[in-house]
């Protein structure tokens, strides 16, 4: 028997994305699509495509990180195309976020680590929600464009097929499926 298999280690289950995949894979979908249409998406996709400008421009009413991005953009018609589309899906990357068993918060873990630390931790995991929801809020509203160097969404199609749904939606789902998982967690005290 490996260590893994060991009745006195339970399964290992966490934030790591490679799980997630495997666990639930339509996780893929969605993060497949936008990864297509930062690479098939040309360089002048709004002026091609009268309707799809008109979408960007509705989105961009909105949601200002698109024009965020799209300005700072080395291709400004292809960002503003994926962010458009990308943030149409962000329900989507919400709703597998949220209904995926143990991606986000693992309650038997929580509930231990609450019944060993007590009033403290629970505090502390409380003040986690609203800044998770600030940090949902911040994705789509605050955020000016940043560009990492590590993630150069602004510079690379290749980055923005890597890291573009995060920027776009990905990671607003994503904390904001956090909080709702944490806050039901801490107030489902028992289960």
């Amino acid at each position: 028997m490996t260590n893994r298999e060991s009745p006195h280690r339970p399964p290992r289950r966490g934030l790591s994305a490679i799980s997630a995949f495997a666990r639930n894979p339509i996780i893929a979908i969605p993060y497949l699509m936008s990864c297509a249409l930062a690479f098939l998406l040309p360089d002048d996709a709004l002026d091609r495509w009268s309707a799809l400008k008109a979408w960007a421009a509705y989105i961009e009413q909105y949601v200002p990180i698109l024009a965020n991005y799209a300005g700072q953009s080395a291709f400004p018609q292809v960002t503003a195309a994926y962010f458009s589309i990308v943030l149409a899906m962000t329900p989507a990357f919400f709703g597998v976020a949220l209904t995926t068993p143990g991606f986000l918060v693992d309650s038997e873990k929580l509930n231990r680590r609450r019944a060993e630390w007590g009033l403290f931790y629970e505090l502390m995991a409380w003040m986690g929600v609203p800044l998770l929801l600030f940090l949902a809020y911040f994705g789509v509203a605050i955020n000016p464009g940043y560009d990492f160097n590590v993630m150069p969404i602004n510079r690379s199609r290749i980055a923005l097929a890597l890291f573009g749904p995060l920027f776009a939606g990905g990671l607003t789902a994503i904390c904001a499926a956090a909080a709702l998982k944490l806050g039901q967690t801490l107030l489902n005290k028992g289960s």
